[in-house]
């Protein structure tokens, strides 16, 4: 062996394990339950959400990728700046924490996805037009407030990636009641959820932040296109997915099943391309 082989193999070997292989880059998923993988009040916090099944596929397509998620159930806009919500943070609020880990790993952030406002909107009655508009003005104030904190956490060299979401319409399980559930479900998606939806894709479009088409992968307006759901018979496919792809239909919970979770995830992997 030559000396200055020797030499090489010799420091390689003196190096630690850690220090001889390359650090990952991160991913860091935040958020209100969604974020948390909410499957039940059992299973507040699963492994099933779609940061996990975002970041196998990333994983799978061969990323050297490790996973930090710090997504809370119940989490509204403020309360991811300012705390107060269900969820212990070591420095006050999930904001805070998610800076303190830019501040430290932000060159090796791969990306950060964040889902958050529906909260402020669900505690209104989408028939309540005063209520639906103080609440998306919120969401209009502190969404760009915590997107700004998070890219200057991450330092004026680090050109943080950030994806945001669509959303679906957990009231369209209401067209399954009858007459008068089917025009509530079609007025639910016209006069809240879809324009709800539009607002936050100028939101994101204003701060150069990507949109995953949740709306999209769960036909959201589509209530011309039929399929058969199981059990109940021919129904638009935007009621279908609500039933299949959530547990709204069976248990009146509004959060995504695994399967649900996966295309939320598949949506996300789009828009980060």
């Amino acid at each position: 062996m030559k000396v200055a082989a020797l030499l090489a193999a010799l420091v390689v070997l003196a190096l630690p394990a850690s220090a001889s292989a390359a650090l990952p880059r991160l991913y860091l998923s935040l958020g209100d339950s969604l974020a948390a993988g909410y499957l039940s009040p059992g299973q507040p916090y699963s492994s099933q959400g779609y940061a996990d099944q975002l970041f196998a596929l990333k994983k799978t397509a061969g990323a050297n990728l490790a996973l930090k998620k710090l997504g809370c159930p119940g989490e509204t806009t403020s309360q991811m700046i300012g705390g107060g919500g269900h969820c212990p943070y070591a420095r006050g609020s999930q904001l805070n924490d998610a800076v303190a880990f830019l501040k430290k790993y932000g060159k090796r952030v791969a990306f950060v996805t964040v889902d958050i406002g529906a909260n402020d909107m669900l505690r209104c009655n989408p028939t309540d037009a005063a209520c639906t508009s103080a609440a998306l003005n919120a969401v209009k104030t502190n969404f760009p407030r915590i997107v700004r904190a998070l890219r200057k956490a991450a330092g004026p060299d680090v050109r943080l990636k950030i994806a945001s979401m669509t959303y679906y319409a957990p009231g369209l399980a209401l067209w399954l009641t009858g007459a008068v559930g089917r025009a509530q479900a079609t007025a639910y998606v016209s006069s809240f959820i879809a324009p709800a939806n539009a607002s936050m894709r100028s939101i994101y479009s204003g701060l150069g932040v990507r949109t995953a088409d949740v709306a999209g992968a769960f036909s959201l307006t589509d209530f011309t296109t039929t399929t058969e759901l199981p059990g109940v018979g021919t129904v638009p496919i935007n009621v279908a997915k609500t039933c299949t792809l959530t547990s709204m239909c069976t248990r009146q919970d509004i959060h995504p099943n695994a399967q649900g979770y996966g295309v939320i995830a598949r949506a996300f992997a789009a828009a980060l391309r």
